[in-house]
């Protein structure tokens, strides 16, 4: 038989700390979110641009091409390496074939996927 008559425990300080957390993030996020709408964007982004644009030019294909040749040329014929050179060596390998790729589907297409302005 259960016993029902136990009073309601207090609420523990870990419990307490939780709840005001809660409550100060529910109070301030908000705002955050308001302030951060209204900027015209990070310092960082026109940099990243350069570099998105540098990454997907056809030079970059071509490097990428190359790159992706010569580390095939590596794994099959370079000879005895350790798992750490031939994980480095696969690892450059994918990201030159990410790199290609981007580059052949802007050569092919045009440019990325484009979404159309809204307003």
């Amino acid at each position: 038989m259960l016993n029902t008559s136990k009073a309601a425990r207090p609420f523990t300080r870990k419990e307490v700390v939780i709840a005001c957390a809660a409550a100060a993030a529910v109070l301030i996020l908000p705002g955050l979110v308001e302030a951060g709408s209204a900027s015209t964007g990070l310092p960082i982004e026109a940099p990243l641009e350069k570099l998105k644009q540098s990454l997907t030019g056809p030079v970059a294909g071509v490097v990428a091409v190359i790159a992706f040749f010569g580390l095939g040329w590596q794994l099959i014929w370079g000879g005895e390496m350790n798992d750490f050179s031939r994980k480095a060596v696969m690892g450059l390998m994918g990201i030159s074939f990410v790199v290609g790729a981007s580059a052949a589907y802007n050569i092919f297409f045009g440019s990325g996927a484009l979404l159309p302005a809204i307003g």
